[in-house]
C-alpha cells in the first residue's frame, strides 16, 4: 500500500488541476489504472461496471498473474493496461477470457 500512497501524492504534486479536490480525483483515476483495487464488488460509490472493486480473495491470483505477464511479455502487458479503463477492468476481462 505504500507504493500506491506514494504514487497518489506524486500525481497530486505534478497535477495542473485547479484545486486539490480536482488533483485528488485525477490521482485516484490514475492509481486505479495501474493498481488493483479491492473491496466489496457491489460497491459503486466510486466506480461502476468492470471498474468496481475486486474481491480480496483474488489478491494472490492477481499477483501471480501480474508476475507471469511481466515475465512473458512486458510490452503487451503494458499495452493491455493502457487499453483498459482501470486495472480492475483488465482483470475482469482476463477472468472472462479464462486467463486468470
Amino acid at each position: 500500500m505504500r507504493i500506491v500512497g506514494w504514487c497518489f501524492v506524486d500525481v497530486i504534486k505534478k497535477s495542473d488541476a485547479g484545486s486539490v479536490e480536482e488533483a485528488s480525483l485525477e490521482a485516484a483515476k490514475k492509481i486505479r489504472k495501474f493498481f488493483p483495487m479491492f473491496g466489496d464488488p457491489d460497491d459503486t460509490t466510486h466506480t461502476k461496471g468492470n471498474d468496481r472493486p475486486l474481491p480480496y480473495e483474488l489478491k494472490d491470483r492477481i499477483n501471480i498473474y501480474m508476475e507471469k505477464c511481466k515475465k512473458k511479455d512486458l510490452d503487451k502487458f503494458k499495452k493491455d493496461i493502457e487499453n483498459s479503463s482501470t486495472f480492475n477492468s483488465l482483470i475482469r476481462n482476463e477472468i472472462k477470457s479464462g486467463n486468470l
